[in-house]
C-alpha cells in the first residue's frame, strides 16, 4: 500500500463532513450565549470547538474500529454505515484505534489547558472527559451502548446536550437557565437524528448484535418516532419562545418557522411508508438535510441579530 493511498484511507476514515454538523450545534449554543449578553474573548470560543472538534472526530475512528463486523454487511451512505475504509483495507485496524485514542488525549490535554488559561472551574474537565468516553464507548466494550440498546440515549445526549451545551459554556462561561430553550428541542432534534443514521441499517445491525430501537421496532415504528420528536421540538419551541424562555430579540415567529424545516422532512418520512430499505437511504439524506439545514439557518438568524 502506498503512503498516499494510506493518507487518503485515513482521512476518508474520518469521514470530515460530520464535523459541519457539530460546528453549527457548537455555534448554536455559543450564539445564544452572545444573543444573551456574553462577551467572550474570540480565542476563547475558538479554542473550545477545538476542543470538542478532536472528540467529535474520534467517534469516527473508534466507531469504524468496533464496527468493522457490522459494516461488512452493510451500505455505506453520507451519513450511516461506516466509511468503508477497514472494509477494503483491514490491515488499517489498528492505526484507526491509535488515532481514535490520540484525538481523545488531544481533546483533554486542550480541554485542560483551555480550563487553566480561561479559568473556567475544574468540573469542565470532567464534563470533557465524559463527552469523550460517551463517543467512544457508543461502539467500544465493554459498555458497547449501540448494542445493548443505549444508543439511542447516548448519541440524544452528545448532540442534543453535549456539543450545544459546550457551545454556550465556551462563550458564557457555564451554564444558565436560559440553556433549557435551547438544549430541549435539541434533545428532540438529537434523537430524530440517530434514528434517521439508523434506518438503513436495519438489517446489518441485527445480523451485528446491535439493540437499535430500529431493530427491535422497524423501520415505520422509527419514521413515527422521528415525527413526534419534531412535533414535540416544534412544540417546545413555540411554547418557550413566546413564554419568553429566549434570549431577548428572538423573534417567536422565525424560532417557530425554522422548527418546521425538519418537521416537514419527518412528515414526508412518514408518507412514504412502509419504509425499504432503498427508500430509507433517501430518507436518511432528506432527514439529515434538513436538521442540519435548520441549524444553519438558525445560526445565520442569530449572527444577524449580532451584527
Amino acid at each position: 500500500m502506498g503512503h498516499m493511498s494510506t493518507v487518503r484511507a485515513v482521512v476518508a476514515m474520518g469521514r470530515f463532513h460530520f464535523l459541519l454538523s457539530g460546528l453549527l450545534l457548537y455555534g448554536l449554543g455559543a450564539l445564544f450565549a452572545l444573543i444573551a449578553g456574553a462577551a467572550p474573548p474570540r480565542s476563547q470560543v475558538v479554542w473550545g470547538y477545538a476542543v470538542l472538534m478532536f472528540g467529535h472526530l474520534s467517534v469516527s475512528y473508534s466507531n469504524d474500529y468496533f464496527d468493522y463486523e457490522t459494516d461488512k454487511k452493510g451500505m455505506q451512505t453520507p451519513f450511516s454505515g461506516g466509511s468503508g475504509t477497514l472494509q477494503r483495507m483491514p490491515g488499517l485496524r489498528p492505526l484507526a484505534l491509535r488515532i481514535a485514542w490520540g484525538l481523545i488525549a488531544c481533546s483533554v490535554l486542550l480541554g485542560t489547558a483551555f480550563v487553566w488559561h480561561f479559568g473556567f472551574s475544574p468540573v469542565f474537565i470532567l464534563a470533557i472527559i465524559g463527552g469523550n468516553l460517551l463517543g467512544y464507548y457508543y461502539s467500544a466494550p465493554p459498555l458497547s451502548l449501540s448494542y445493548r440498546g443505549w444508543g439511542e440515549p447516548a448519541t440524544t445526549a452528545a448532540t442534543g446536550i453535549v456539543v450545544p451545551g459546550m457551545g454556550y459554556a465556551c462563550a458564557g462561561g457555564g451554564w444558565s437557565p436560559v440553556l433549557a430553550a435551547l438544549l430541549l428541542p435539541a434533545v428532540c432534534y438529537g434523537l430524530a437524528f440517530i434514528l434517521t443514521v439508523e434506518l438503513p441499517d436495519r438489517e446489518e445491525d441485527s445480523a451485528g448484535g446491535k439493540q437499535t430501537l430500529v431493530v427491535k421496532k422497524g423501520r415505520d415504528a422509527a419514521a413515527s418516532i422521528i415525527l413526534a420528536t419534531c412535533i414535540t421540538a416544534t412544540a417546545l419551541t413555540g411554547f418557550m419562545s413566546i413564554a419568553g424562555w429566549f434570549p431577548t430579540g428572538i423573534e417567536s415567529a422565525v424560532a417557530i418557522l425554522l422548527s418546521c424545516i425538519p418537521l416537514v422532512s419527518a412528515a414526508y418520512t412518514i408518507r412514504q411508508r412502509p419504509l425499504s430499505k432503498p427508500m430509507s437511504h433517501r430518507i436518511v439524506v432528506t432527514n439529515m438535510s434538513a436538521i442540519i439545514g435548520y441549524v444553519l439557518l438558525f445560526d445565520l438568524y442569530l449572527l444577524s441579530l449580532l451584527a
